[in-house]
């Protein structure tokens, strides 16, 4: 982990520094930057090379821009730890219309090589040259004696030195000489801070943007208003109650697990000494919206690329947030199918059913069928195609009160399972009294 670099020659970024900028304590959220509800943008976000099996072009095309060279004078080539930072994408990031970094790539870091200007060494005049000017310089005093009105800044320089004294050689060539501004240093120092704070600037810029957008075009649970929406949306009657299955759901959620597929949800289950304040990456969605959402899926039967474009969110998360949903809400709410006593039901027979002919009701079954993806195993296949569907699934008998609530649910079935068979197999039986009635479909 510590090795991860960025690959561009001449560039200092890594991830050794980004674990430093973490450990800055933040003034205005009060917390280490990066951890708890500070959302400050980083310096700098480090990218992975292209892998070569998803995209070998694009991962060539970043190894020939770094335009680096291996040990034997190859093309060097990325590894697992290679890494390229922000600072050399036109938009901060790999984006559509900018892939591939092509900014401060460093190529003429070896070309600007300047020279060392010579020394300057001592120069001693001959002594001919010496005496000749020393007879110069009396016989200036004594013209200088004749004229006061002359003063020392008339004379020449090179003829008031003594003798002995070095001789500059590029003292009347002024322009050979190079223009040491004392200020360069310190103004270019303030220009390539600006240059980082306005990249900076503008990656927070388009952060908040995208996030205007979003929250501007994204359907969430503050845009049902009234008790009819929620019903149209959820299914259930009153937001209040919405609002009371969530608050009791909430207590649970934050260590619930998140669907990734099988080959990453199958591990070990996650120990933690103290109670953690959330389990996995910050979600994209709120509770309240994942749970909305899995509703809206139940009761409406939209598609997954709907619900991702209705909610702001790709396809791929839609089914990981439903698919862990589905099972928490089964593990959670299972308690609410049961079957209460007889005295409970007559208590609350509807007026259709309080007549003498249907008063002992306490049942009415059906079996149910949900479609399944196909399976690989022929044997399986055999037992879970159903004539009646044509297609593959799986089989539920079902059974509700003569208020309409649910008070048994069966495991699931393959779908070549005849109706008769799933209900004396099933269990159902056994939570049967006597003198209870039980209303079926005919077919």
């Amino acid at each position: 982990m510590s090795h991860r670099n960025c690959a561009v020659f001449g560039c200092a970024n890594s991830l050794y520094h980004l674990k430093k900028w973490q450990e800055v304590f933040c003034d205005i959220h009060g917390c280490k930057k990066g951890t708890g509800s500070c959302d400050c943008e980083p310096p700098f976000k480090l990218y992975t090379f292209p892998t070569v099996s998803k995209d070998p072009k694009a991962r060539q095309r970043w190894a020939t821009l770094v335009n680096r060279a291996d040990s034997k004078g190859n093309l060097w080539r990325p590894n697992y730890n290679s890494r390229i930072c922000s600072y050399h994408f036109v938009d901060g990031e790999p984006t559509d219309k900018y892939p591939d970094p092509t900014e401060n790539l460093g190529y003429s870091r070896g070309n600007n090589v300047t020279r060392r200007m010579p020394t300057r060494r001592a120069q001693t005049v001959p002594e001919k040259k010496r005496r000749v000017k020393q007879e110069q310089k009396h016989q200036l005093i004594s013209e200088q004696a004749d004229m006061p009105e002359k003063t020392e800044a008339t004379l020449p320089p090179q003829e008031t030195e003594s003798p002995g004294t070095p001789v500059d050689p590029l003292q009347f060539h002024n322009y050979i000489r190079p223009n040491h501004c004392n200020n360069c240093k310190t103004k270019n120092k303030k220009i390539k801070n600006l240059s980082m704070l306005v990249h900076k600037l503008k990656q927070q810029l388009r952060y908040y943007q995208s996030d205007i957008d979003n929250k501007k075009s994204k359907f969430n649970y503050n845009e049902i208003e009234s008790d009819d929406m929620c019903k149209f949306y959820t299914g259930i009657k009153e937001k209040a109650t919405f609002e009371t299955i969530y608050n009791y759901l909430s207590l649970k959620l934050p260590k619930v697990k998140y669907w990734r597929g099988v080959s990453r949800s199958h591990t070990k289950v996650r120990r933690f000494r103290k109670s953690p304040k959330k389990c996995g990456p910050a979600r994209k969605l709120s509770g309240k919206d994942e749970f909305l959402l899995v509703l809206m899926k139940l009761r409406l039967g939209l598609l997954h690329r709907d619900l991702g474009f209705r909610f702001g969110i790709s396809s791929n998360t839609v089914s990981n947030i439903f698919t862990t949903w589905i099972k928490f809400l089964s593990q959670e709410l299972s308690s609410l199918i049961f079957n209460p006593p007889r005295c409970v039901v007559w208590e609350h027979l509807p007026r259709k059913f309080s007549n003498n002919q249907f008063k002992d009701c306490r049942h009415i079954i059906d079996c149910t069928e949900v479609f399944i993806e196909s399976p690989k195993d022929l044997h399986i296949q055999a037992a879970t195609w159903s004539d009646y569907k044509h297609h593959h699934t799986a089989k539920y008998l079902l059974s509700i009160l003569p208020t309409g609530a649910f008070n048994y649910v069966s495991c699931g079935w393959g779908g070549r399972t005849s109706d008769c068979h799933l209900t004396r197999n099933c269990g159902f039986l056994d939570i049967i009294e006597p003198h209870d009635m039980i209303l079926a479909d005919r077919g």
